[in-house]
């Protein structure tokens, strides 16, 4: 399996650009869905976790109010929250290292197919990325649990990022990451500026307004990699495409 090598800074933090997010991207695509990067579809982005980067995945409520997407745990741990419906209380529960848990309405509720395919491409992010950041040795568990640390990140995904220009904070790279990490896994740079140059082409020859066939283009894109639309018009904006 593809490990990229990561620059980081003395604290764990991956030094990342956008390209080097998109190659890295589609680095592991041309292993485990090769045929994505030539015909635009959708990646298979449960199997990529599970059966390609081997993490465990679970579902569990993470929040009386879906406040809460998804969750990357790096150490062993009993205080995983989570939330009981029946009892309408949080709950601590046991969670292996490496797991990975989306947000149960996610994968029940139709109405959450493209957030919970993003969730879990930006869990696979902080997964691939961020375990030198968050991974506590356990001799020094008790140290960090002090100290208010903790080996679990907890998310809600932003589908269109905030410009990195103002960030100040290693959280605030984190999230951006991961983020745009999901946005290069789920829309492969390669097969998406294909879809759009040739989807283009096809609309230079019609009296379509500008705003129209950016339309056009979103939607086709939202269609073709089953993403939201919104993801869809952040990612062809971010490559310049609309």
């Amino acid at each position: 399996m593809y490990k990229p090598y990561l620059k980081k800074k003395s604290n764990g933090l991956p030094i990342l650009s956008k390209e080097e997010i998109n190659s890295m991207c589609e680095r592991f695509i041309s292993e485990f869905q090769p045929d994505a990067l030539v015909n635009p579809q959708p990646i298979d982005i449960e199997m990529f976790a599970e059966g390609y980067l081997n993490i465990t995945v679970d579902y569990f409520y993470l929040s009386h109010n879906l406040c809460i997407y998804g969750a990357t745990v790096f150490n062993d741990t009993n205080k995983m929250i989570i939330y009981d419906p029946e009892k309408n209380e949080a709950d601590y529960i046991h969670v292996s290292a490496m797991t990975i848990i989306l947000d149960c309405r996610l994968v029940t509720d139709a109405r959450y197919e493209h957030l919970g395919r993003m969730t879990m491409g930006h869990e696979c992010g902080h997964a691939i990325m961020h375990t030198s950041l968050y991974y506590r040795n356990p001799d020094q568990l008790s140290m960090f649990d002090v100290a208010g640390n903790s080996p679990i990140i907890k998310c809600r995904i932003n589908e269109s990022p905030l410009n990195s220009k103002f960030f100040k904070t290693d959280e605030e790279w984190v999230e951006w990451q991961a983020n745009y990490f999901a946005s290069a896994l789920l829309m492969p740079k390669t097969p998406l500026l294909k879809l759009a140059r040739e989807l283009k082409s096809e609309l230079s020859h019609t009296r379509l307004s500008q705003l129209q066939i950016e339309d056009i283009l979103s939607q086709s894109v939202s269609d073709t990699f089953n993403v939201s639309k919104a993801a869809a018009v952040s990612r062809l904006k971010n490559l310049m495409c609309i």
